[in-house]
Formats: C-alpha cells, structure tokens, sequence
C-alpha cells in the first residue's frame, strides 16, 4: 500500500470519527434540553 493512499484513509476515518463524536454530542445535549 502506497503511502499516500494509507494518509488518505487516515484522514477518512478521522472525519468519521469526529462526525460520529459530533453526532452522539448532539444527541445528548438535545436529549438534556427537552
């Protein structure tokens, strides 16, 4: 695997991740709010 295919996939998990973060975060909070 080259390594900027490995960087690219890297990058694709991080957004994922932080997606999935922001998703849950916002769950809770409306969750508190209501």
């Amino acid at each position: 695997m080259n390594r900027k295919g490995f960087m690219v996939m890297l990058g694709v998990i991080l957004i994922n991740t932080i997606l999935a973060i922001l998703v849950v975060v916002l769950g809770i909070v409306i969750k508190s709010r209501m």
